[in-house]
């Protein structure tokens, strides 16, 4: 009997041992997941930071009808831009798919990790999804159709943009999805950052 004790704490034991020995895999790989996302939503928040301080001066400029003069076609650039996020979410999806999330043994970094991955990732792709749909339908063919460049890039008829109320809706448009689209790529980067921490000290 206490030989069947043995085997049955031995191999209980080596479980054990193995499934930590897996949890330490999933979070070295996560770790090089996460600091792929932690760069790109570094460098996605610093450019859409810049480029909402031009809008909000493009949209500010336009709503009292006055023309900036030289610097109207850089404030214009702003209209143009487009970030989407792509997350390196390969760990994360295999130990979902392999129903392994529970391998991750502290309860409260799993709540975590599925916050940071289904609840903010998620809530960036549907952003992402919206503005791309709002671009290819709405933005790109005004913008294509009516802003008008000369030698240099620079905008030649600013006079006729500043007078349409199209425009100012275009400006009114890219504004505040530049500000949704900043404010979810801030709230995961902090996110990305508070959760890689918490696995390096593991």
């Amino acid at each position: 009997m206490l030989g069947v004790y043995v085997a049955f704490y031995l191999t209980n034991r080596k479980l054990e041992n193995d499934k930590r020995a897996l949890e330490k895999q999933y979070i070295q790989s996560m770790l090089e997941d996460l600091k792929m996302d932690e760069q790109q939503l570094t460098e996605s928040t610093d450019t859409l930071k810049y480029y909402q301080s031009l809008l909000a001066s493009l949209a500010n400029y336009v709503h009292s009808n006055r023309i900036p003069g030289d610097s109207a076609s850089v404030m214009i650039q702003g209209l143009y831009v487009y970030l989407p996020f792509i997350p390196r979410n390969n760990t994360y999806q295999t130990l979902v798919s392999s129903g392994s999330v529970d391998v991750i043994k502290d309860f409260a970094l799993r709540q975590e990790i599925v916050e940071l991955y289904h609840q903010h990732y998620g809530a960036i792709a549907v952003v992402d999804r919206l503005n791309e749909q709002q671009r290819n339908w709405l933005i790109n063919p005004y913008l294509i159709r009516t802003i008008q460049y000369g030698s240099g890039g620079k905008v030649v008829n600013t006079q006729t943009l500043w007078s349409s109320s199209q425009f100012s809706n275009i400006v009114s448009t890219c504004y505040y999805s530049l500000n949704l689209k900043y404010e979810y790529d801030k709230a995961a980067l902090e996110k990305c950052r508070s959760l890689r921490s918490k696995l390096e000290q593991l």
